[in-house]
């Protein structure tokens, strides 16, 4: 061993294991980079603005709603219209709920919006799972709950008899209490 020694194997071992120490901690840096690169991606890329055929418009009666979940919005046809909300609650929490379309539910309460009193009765309700939040039917007005605002909406069209609605990043319009929702009309038949 004492020849082993002086002939300079001991150094030599040594600076293998100094060497075998960087090498591992490079590795373990590289791995834990990796890592936090992996936890910051984003986990799906976003999808280019387009535009999403919602049916025929023949198919929209007075009092319709149609979710069309895979986009995330729900198509109402009113009286004067159409209009597409968004079916992202509004709550604003780090994670998104979808609200469901409650056609059964019925629902009265009576709060004010932007210095307005307004009540809200009805059957068919938009309700979100998470929180409770509660919004109208026609103009996805809040009605109960912890969100802050209305549904948002998307921008709709009707197009040789079929409703199309614009959906993507930044598609969708913000609204304040009390704003009424963009409604597109139907073009009337000669």
């Amino acid at each position: 061993m004492a020849d082993y020694a002086r002939a300079g194997g001991g150094a030599r071992v040594r600076r293998r294991a100094v060497w075998a120490l960087f090498a591992a901690t490079g590795a373990l840096g590289a791995t834990g980079i990796a890592g936090v690169v992996a936890y910051l991606w984003p986990r799906r890329l976003r999808r280019a603005t387009r535009v999403v055929d919602a049916g025929p418009l023949g198919e929209y009666d007075p009092g319709t709603v149609r979710h069309v979940p895979e986009e995330g919005f729900f198509v109402v046809r009113r009286d004067d219209g159409l209009v597409a909300f968004s079916h992202t609650c509004t709550h604003g929490v780090p994670q998104p709920c979808a609200v469901a379309w409650l056609p059964e539910m019925e629902f009265s309460v009576e709060r004010e919006s932007s210095g307005v009193r307004k009540r809200f009765s009805g059957t068919g309700w938009f309700r979100c799972p998470c929180h409770g939040a509660t919004y109208d039917r026609a103009d996805g007005d809040l009605a109960f709950g912890p969100a802050s605002r209305p549904l948002d909406t998307l921008p709709l069209r009707t197009e040789d008899g079929r409703v199309r609605v614009t959906v993507g990043p930044g598609r969708a319009h913000r609204r304040d209490l009390g704003a009424p929702p963009p409604v597109t009309p139907l073009a009337r038949a000669p």
